[in-house]
């Protein structure tokens, strides 16, 4: 009876083992898969940057390429017609910042492709986040990043695009 109890014993601690070893190995992919996506979080942040820091020295407006101080709203773009002028098909054309409105293209970098798109609108003041179709001395820019997931059906993540907004004034 005794052969057969070290047996069962034997097989218990084998089981038991088991179990720990597929607990720890999956919480250690988890962890692998948590870094790698906050990586390329980080990296999102950094192509969001970029696009900020190309639009913050554009023209705020088409009609009006310099700060003059008797221009008024009625001498800006109107908001239906915010978005690429003729011939402007790349963001290396871009001279001002309504040509991003409704714009969209991929960037790669070493962790992986984004996909960026941003729109622009007119807002009544600084602190409005609400697009208004009167012309006004703002422009709300808001510039979405998304990249794609590690198999999101298999480690159940699921993202929102990560944006920043940017409000570009006539007198900046």
């Amino acid at each position: 009876m005794s052969d057969y109890s070290d047996l069962i014993l034997l097989m218990g601690a084998m089981v038991l083992f088991s179990l720990v070893s597929h607990n720890y190995n999956r919480n250690s992919l988890n962890n692998l898969v948590i870094d790698l996506e906050s990586e390329k979080d980080f990296s999102s942040v950094a192509v969001l940057g970029s696009v900020l820091g190309d639009v913050k020295y554009l023209a705020f407006d088409e009609n009006v390429q310099v700060i003059d101080e008797v221009a008024t709203e009625k001498d800006f773009v109107l908001a239906k017609d915010l978005g690429r002028d003729a011939g402007e098909s790349d963001r290396a054309d871009f001279d001002d910042v309504d040509d991003y409105n409704n714009h969209k293209w991929t960037t790669t970098t070493d962790n992986g492709t984004y996909t960026v798109w941003t729109t622009v609108c007119y807002v009544s003041d600084a602190k409005s986040t609400n697009c208004t179709n009167s012309r006004t001395r703002f422009k709300l820019m808001k510039l979405y990043v998304q990249f794609d997931n590690l198999n999101p059906t298999q480690y159940g993540i699921e993202r929102a695009p990560n944006y920043l907004t940017f409000l570009k004034t006539y007198y900046n």
